[in-house]
């Protein structure tokens, strides 16, 4: 089962990615087939949100581990 996140990384929706993040979508989050937000940006092939998708998750985990946060997925 795919979040909104993954499906519009996989469309390359950047604008409606960026909105999803802004409300915390889990970037963090698998399918049921233990694929990541990241996996469906690589797989749609979309060079800009694949580095959008990467930047923020860099972000979060900097954040995370600044506060002392485990990554819960």
């Amino acid at each position: 089962k795919q979040t909104y996140l993954m499906f519009v990384a996989k469309s390359g929706l950047l604008k409606v990615a960026k909105s999803l993040v802004k409300k915390r979508a889990n970037m963090h989050a698998k399918d049921s087939l233990g694929k990541s937000v990241l996996d469906y940006a690589k797989e749609g092939g979309n060079k800009e949100m694949l580095s959008y998708i990467k930047h923020i998750i860099k972000k979060d985990k900097e954040r995370r581990m600044r506060i002392g946060q485990k990554l819960v997925v």
